[in-house]
C-alpha cells in the first residue's frame, strides 16, 4: 500500500487477538506455526517470535525449514526436533544471523526471545541503544529491555565459575590451618588471662595501683620466619610451637591519662599514641604469659629527696620471662632505654625450647625501679631506627603496583561513567513526558523540537533534541531545523525529490549529499 506521502508500507491482514484470550488456538497458517500451536497447546507471543524465524529463515535462504505436503507431516517434521541449520543452505552466512534465527526456533518457548525487538537487536546492525547512545537520544523502555536481555555469560559457565570459587574457599579454609603462621603457634592462654598477668608484673616491679587508661592487643611479624628462610635447609616451624620466637606478642599498657590516637586507626595501639609521656608502661608477653619486654617512663623532674634507691633484683624478672639467671653471663650493654636511666645491665646464654639460640637480655632501671627489660633474639630488628632505603627491584615494584591501581581507577571511572549514561538513559526513558506526532501537529510530520526515531517500535513518539525529524512518513530520517525545515540545513527541502538519490533501503539523515542505512547503523554512501 501506499501512503500520503507515496511511501510504500507493507501490510498482512492476518489473524490477531489478545494474549491469554485464544479459543482456537491452531487458526492461522500451518506451515508457521510453532510446535505448541500445532499440538494445540497455549500460545503465547514467543510463538510468533517461532513463525518470525520461520520467516527469517525463507529470507535468508530462499528455502522453507519445514517442507511438508501435508499437516500429518509438517507435525511429524516439528515432533523430530530436527532443523537445518541455515548456515548449512547459505554458507557465508553471517552467524549473528544465524544465532538469531535458531534462537527464535528453539522448540522450548521460554528459550526464544522474549519480544520481536529484541531479536532486531541481535540482527547484525541491531544494537540500537549504542547507536541512540552515540546520537544523543533518549532509548525507550523497550529498547532498554532489549538490550539487556542476554547475560554476557552462560548461566552454565557462571554457575561453574560460582561453584569454583566456593570450592576453593572451602580448600583454603581447610589448608589454613596447616599453613598459616597462626595456628602453628600455640595459645594456652586468653587475652584477659594475659591482660591480668601483665598488670601483677607491673605490681609486682613496683608499679602498683590502677592505671587511669589501659590498653592491650597483639602482634604478630615475621622477623623469625624470614631470618630462618633465608638459611639454607631452615624450617621455620619447628621453633614456632615453643612461642618463644616473637612471632606472636600481646602486648598491654597504661598510661596516668587518656591515650589520644591519631584519627587513622580505631583505638589505641602499641605505638599509638607513642610510648613517650612520664608514667606510660608497656608490658609484651608471648602466649604463654613469659615476659618478653618490659618498657616504663620515668618522671620527667627529679624528686630532690630520692637519693639512695635500692638495686634492682632481676633475678625476679628472669623468672617472670621464664630463664634461668644462672645460665646467663653479664656482657656490655647495646641497647639504650626509652627514658632516661641511672643502671644499665645486659646478658648473654641459650634459649630453652631452641637449641642452638642465644638469647640477650637487655635491662635498664631509674632509682631501684626498672624501666627496661627485654628479651632480644638473633633475629629481632630494632623499632626505633629508620627504614633500610629500597631496594631498585623493591622501587620497580612499588611503581608496577602504583601503576596497575591508577589503571584499575581509571578503569573503574570509565566503567561508572559508562553505567552512568546507561542508568540516565533508563530513568529519562522511564519518566520523560513525551507526546505523540502526527501529520496534523507539523507540518511534515515533526513534534516541533522533539525528535522521532524511526527504528523505534513506536514511529509516534518524541524525544527533545536540537533538532527534529520529518517523520510524518514514519522513516524517512530526514533531519530539519526548525528555521528552514530543510535538510541538515542545506538547503534541500525535505520532499520526496530530495530522497530520490539514495538506492533502495537507504535515506538522507543529517548530510544532504550522504544517503544513510536504514537497516546497519553507520553504513552510508554518497548521494
Amino acid at each position: 500500500m501506499i501512503d500520503g506521502n507515496g511511501q510504500v508500507r507493507l501490510t498482512d491482514f492476518g489473524l490477531a487477538s489478545v494474549g491469554g484470550a485464544v479459543d482456537n488456538v491452531r487458526a492461522g497458517t500451518p506451515a508457521y506455526m510453532a510446535p505448541e500451536q500445532l499440538a494445540g497447546r497455549e500460545v503465547t507471543a514467543r510463538s510468533d517470535i517461532y513463525a518470525l524465524g520461520l520467516v527469517l529463515f525463507e529470507l535468508f535462504t530462499g528455502k522453507r525449514v519445514f517442507d511438508a505436503a501435508t499437516l500429518a507431516d509438517l507435525m511429524q517434521l516439528h515432533e523430530s526436533g530436527t532443523i537445518a541449520s541455515p548456515s548449512a543452505v547459505v554458507r557465508d552466512l553471517d552467524p549473528s544471523i544465524e544465532r538469531a534465527i535458531q534462537r527464535c526456533l528453539d522448540p522450548d518457548p521460554a528459550k526464544r526471545p522474549p519480544s520481536a525487538f529484541a531479536v532486531s537487536a541481535a540482527l547484525p546492525g541491531g544494537d540500537q541503544l549504542a547507536a541512540a547512545l552515540a546520537a544523543g537520544e533518549t532509548p525507550s523502555p523497550e529498547m532498554v529491555a532489549a538490550a539487556g536481555e542476554r547475560s554476557a555469560v552462560q548461566p552454565a559457565i557462571g554457575v561453574a565459575l560460582v561453584g569454583f570459587s566456593v570450592v576453593m574457599l572451602v580448600v583454603l579454609t581447610l589448608l589454613s590451618d596447616r599453613y598459616a603462621t597462626i595456628h602453628r603457634i600455640p595459645f594456652p592462654r586468653s587475652a584477659d588471662s594475659l591482660k591480668d598477668r601483665a598488670q601483677d608484673l607491673l605490681d609486682r616491679f613496683g608499679y602498683a595501683g590502677a592505671p587511669y587508661d589501659t590498653a592491650y592487643g597483639w602482634e604478630v611479624n615475621r622477623e623469625y620466619i624470614d631470618a630462618v628462610r633465608r638459611t639454607p635447609g631452615g624450617d621455620p616451624w619447628i621453633g614456632l610451637s615453643s612461642g618463644r620466637t616473637r612471632t606472636a606478642l600481646f602486648w598491654y599498657r597504661t598510661s596516668p591519662a587518656t591515650m589520644i590516637h591519631s584519627s587513622d586507626i580505631l583505638r589505641p595501639s602499641m605505638d599509638n599514641p607513642p610510648l613517650m609521656v612520664a608514667g606510660m608502661r608497656l608490658v609484651r608477653l608471648d602466649p604463654q604469659g613469659r615476659l618478653v619486654e618490659l618498657h616504663a617512663i620515668p618522671p620527667q623532674v627529679e624528686v630532690n629527696d630520692a637519693t639512695g634507691a635500692a638495686e634492682v633484683d632481676w633475678a625476679s624478672m628472669f623468672d617472670a620471662a621464664g630463664l634461668p639467671m644462672s645460665a646467663f653471663r653479664a656482657v656490655q650493654p647495646r641497647w639504650t632505654p626509652r627514658g632516661f636511666a641511672d643502671a644499665r645491665a645486659a646478658w648473654e646464654g641459650p634459649l630453652p625450647d631452641l637449641p642452638g639460640v642465644t638469647a640477650r637480655i637487655e635491662a635498664a632501671s631509674y632509682r631501684g625501679r626498672p624501666i627496661m627489660f627485654s628479651v632480644l633474639l638473633p633475629w629481632t630488628v630494632p623499632g626505633r631506627v629508620a627504614a633500610p632505603e629500597t631496594t631498585t627491584l623493591a622501587r620497580a615494584v612499588s611503581i608496577v603496583t602504583a601503576g596497575i591501581a591508577a589503571l584499575l581507577l581509571l578503569l573503574a571511572a570509565l566503567l561508572a561513567y559508562r553505567h552512568l549514561r546507561r542508568g540516565a538513559a533508563i530513568v529519562a526513558a522511564r519518566f520523560a513526558p513525551r507526546s505523540s506526532c502526527s501529520s496534523r501537529s507539523k507540518p511534515a510530520g515533526c513534534c516541533g523540537r522533539g525528535t522521532m526515531r524511526p527504528s523505534t517500535p513506536s514511529t509516534a513518539r518524541c524525544r527533545s533534541s536540537r533538532r527534529t525529524v520529518c517523520s510524518s512518513a514514519a522513516r524517512s530520517g530526514c533531519s530539519t531545523w526548525p528555521s528552514n525545515r530543510t535538510c541538515g540545513g542545506s538547503g534541500r527541502s525535505c520532499s520526496l525529490a530530495g530522497r530520490a538519490c539514495c538506492p533502495a533501503g537507504f535515506e538522507i539523515r543529517w548530510s544532504a549529499a550522504t544517503c544513510w542505512s536504514a537497516l546497519r547503523w553507520g553504513r552510508s554512501v554518497r548521494c
